[in-house]
């Protein structure tokens, strides 16, 4: 495959993957080095932004962040993060401007000149289906660079893992 396909989750706190995720005993700090050893790509709604804001400032490890933010948030943000170290990618989207039913059920797609973001509710889908996701991305999006989400859901970590594995392959 010749486009940047990156691979991440929704969320990190309390959502129904992180209890099996995280080690019980892990320090609340360190959540997102633990998260990010495995995984590139994490999508923030405003609740969690503000929980690691000081994190993300200082994590001096490639990551790209998603900030799920309404289109009166933006600009808060952006300034919030505009000292971020360079290895700290931000992409700021608006859920509300999704295109919705792109040809793969329960997907989203967010677009504009730079980036292509899409959103998978993969709840229930088998494993088999996660490669037609994939090449699905690949084969609508002009970017070359592609960044796949996963809503939070009991399976999310596998799918990603399973996703990430596919990438490798392709």
């Amino acid at each position: 495959m010749d486009k940047e396909i990156q691979i991440g989750c929704i969320g990190l706190r309390d959502t129904p993957w992180s209890d099996e995720f995280f080690p019980h005993d892990l320090p609340p700090e360190w959540t997102l080095d633990y998260y990010a050893n495995e995984f590139r790509l994490l999508a923030l709604d405003t609740r969690e932004l503000q929980i690691f804001h000081p994190e993300i400032l200082d994590y001096d490890e490639p990551l790209c962040i998603v900030a799920l933010l309404s289109a009166e948030q933006k600009p808060y943000w952006q300034k919030q993060f505009q000292n971020c170290n360079d290895s700290v990618t931000m992409r700021f989207i608006d859920p509300e401007q999704a295109q919705k039913q792109v040809g793969i059920p329960r997907m989203e797609r967010y677009q504009d000149e730079k980036n292509t973001v899409f959103l998978l509710d993969s709840n229930g889908m088998r494993a088999s289906h996660l490669k037609e996701v994939l090449l699905y991305c690949a084969q609508h999006s002009q970017q070359q660079r592609i960044d796949l989400l996963l809503q939070p859901h009991a399976q999310s970590i596998e799918h990603a893992r399973n996703l990430i594995t596919i990438t490798q392959l392709l």
